[in-house]
């Protein structure tokens, strides 16, 4: 695979082709790495990835950060006993290099009264559940996708009192509540100004709508997004279709002979 971008399938017209060697590589994990399953606990970690991944970050020089709407202790357990630079909580928790311990910038009290108005919310819901990562929480409908409009319903109450400090956004058949003014696009804006991710062209693979801020940073700096998934409306320049196929580019560039070559 002498180009890396050959097996994407392109959303713009002449979208950015950066060159592999010089990227700043973000990768959102659920969905794009992972296979999503019907909890959050329940996801597995396919053989191999962990090898793709280390492999890959150090052809970039470490420039390869997860950032994902899962908190990095989370990560860390899924992917151990790899750890990585990266973003937790959409920005919320963001770790610069593998063994340093994470910058806080939430607003965890104002998250934890969201959350206990969610946990009263989801007990009238059958099937709906909460999931509280430490300063972001989410709720979840994947086993009840009736209850989408009775909790979208349900967030100015939820929100009440606290609308200046923390927001919902809509997820894959959930809402996550986090910081307001944190997000991927945020987290990127940061790993991007410090080794080893500056001067490089970033490149932010992902899935879902909370992705988006993460496609809109990357362009702003010349990069380019890939969405993984089925098309729809979005600021990514590429598409791939799945997370195997996403697991299957990555192990192919982990292994991409220089284009100069």
């Amino acid at each position: 695979m002498l180009d890396p971008f050959a097996p994407l399938a392109a959303l713009v017209e002449a979208p950015p082709r950066p060159g592999p060697d010089q990227w700043a590589l973000f990768l959102d994990v659920d969905g794009t790495l992972i296979d999503l399953a019907p909890t959050p606990d329940e996801v597995v970690v396919p053989d191999g990835l962990i090898d793709t991944l280390e492999s890959l970050s150090r052809r970039l020089n470490g420039a390869l950060a997860l950032v994902s709407g899962r908190a990095l202790g989370t990560l860390d357990a899924l992917f151990a006993p790899w750890r990585f630079p990266g973003a937790g909580q959409h920005g919320g928790e963001i770790r610069l290099t593998p063994h340093m311990p994470p910058i806080v910038h939430a607003d965890a009290q104002a998250v934890a009264i969201a959350t206990a108005r969610l946990d009263m919310l989801a007990g009238t819901l059958p099937g709906v559940f909460v999931e509280p990562k430490g300063v972001s929480t989410a709720i979840h409908y994947r086993q009840a996708p009736k209850a989408e409009s009775a909790i979208r319903a349900a967030l100015p109450r939820i929100l009440a009192g606290l609308e200046t400090r923390v927001e919902a956004t809509s997820a894959k058949m959930a809402f996550d509540i986090r910081t307001r003014g944190l997000s991927k696009g945020t987290a990127i804006s940061v790993l991007c100004a410090m080794p080893p991710f500056a001067g490089r062209t970033p490149v932010m693979v992902g899935d879902d709508r909370t992705d988006e801020d993460g496609f809109a940073e990357v362009a702003a700096r010349g990069g380019a997004g890939i969405l993984v998934g089925t098309p729809r409306a979005t600021l990514a320049h590429w598409r791939l279709d799945s997370p195997s196929a996403t697991r299957k580019w990555l192990e192919d560039l982990a292994h991409l002979r220089d284009v100069n070559e």
